[in-house]
């Protein structure tokens, strides 16, 4: 902003004792139209100020996360100025895949805030001066992967100005880690009888997970081995592998365990010791 400013004096002349007056010009000389009389000269000093600029910055935390797992997502608002800035105005769209967490949106602007399943926003707030105020909402992603999320330079608007650069951050999503759970059918056998080995493979992700070289291996505790029929068999779609008297049960590389479900492997197991 630009402002014109002018300043009057009077003063009475050492000799005269005559009251004169001058009015400030826009430089050092008092009489600029030479014609012997500075009070009829108004040339007014500009003054300019710089425009109030707001700034918008913004973070996950935590990040990164498990897929299903919120992070808090924080815009903060900052004015650099010594008054507050009034009718601030933002809303923030999400990346496609993060979505809100129900009624988590909440202020320190004021105003009033409000949240859809993709963006959240902010209107009618106030920054104070020289502080900063913030907006929240948790959020969660669909699946792995790194959501840029990107508020774009004029989005915020207040009553003395815009935000000027964007503000960015990126949530990691990783893989949820996949969880495994066993039993024995039976529980308890006779020495040389047989129970049945039963391993679940769970996956908590919205993508199938492919298992790598060797998928699963489960070693045996000392004197348990597979049975003269292991029966081996798995609902994970690949090789399972348990020798006869062998220590151990493999399930190699390419099974898949489906997104959001599980998979079994079975063998049976045998003991000539009793324990």
């Amino acid at each position: 902003y630009t402002y014109n400013n002018v300043a009057n004096g009077t003063g009475t002349g050492a000799v005269t004792g005559n009251v004169v007056t001058d009015i400030s010009q826009n430089g050092i000389n008092s009489d600029p139209d030479g014609d012997g009389n500075p009070g009829n000269n108004n040339v007014p000093t500009p003054i300019t100020l710089p425009a109030v600029v707001p700034t918008v910055a913004k973070s996950f935390a935590p990040s990164p996360v498990n897929a299903g797992v919120a992070s808090t997502l924080t815009i903060t608002l900052a004015n650099p100025s010594a008054l507050a800035l009034t009718a601030a105005t933002l809303t923030d769209n999400l990346p496609v895949g993060l979505t809100t967490v129900a009624a988590t949106v909440a202020t320190t602007c004021g105003g009033t805030v409000s949240q859809t399943i993709t963006s959240v926003s902010l209107s009618d707030g106030t920054i104070p001066a020289t502080g900063n105020c913030t907006l929240t909402v948790n959020v969660i992603g669909a699946g792995a992967g790194a959501y840029l999320n990107t508020i774009p330079a004029g989005a915020l608007i207040t009553s003395s100005g815009t935000n000027i650069a964007a503000a960015t951050s990126t949530l990691t999503v990783n893989n949820a880690p996949l969880v495994v759970g066993k039993s024995f059918t039976p529980p308890s056998i006779a020495v040389g009888g047989v129970s049945q080995l039963r391993i679940i493979i769970s996956n908590p992700n919205s993508t199938n997970a492919v298992l790598n070289n060797p998928g699963l291996t489960d070693t045996y505790p000392g004197g348990v081995t597979n049975a003269a029929a292991p029966a081996v068999a798995t609902t994970c779609g690949g090789a399972v592998t348990a020798a006869v008297g062998g220590g151990t049960v493999v399930l190699g590389a390419g099974n898949s365990i489906p997104a959001n479900g599980s998979c079994t492997i079975t063998v049976n197991v045998t003991s000539s010791t009793a324990s």
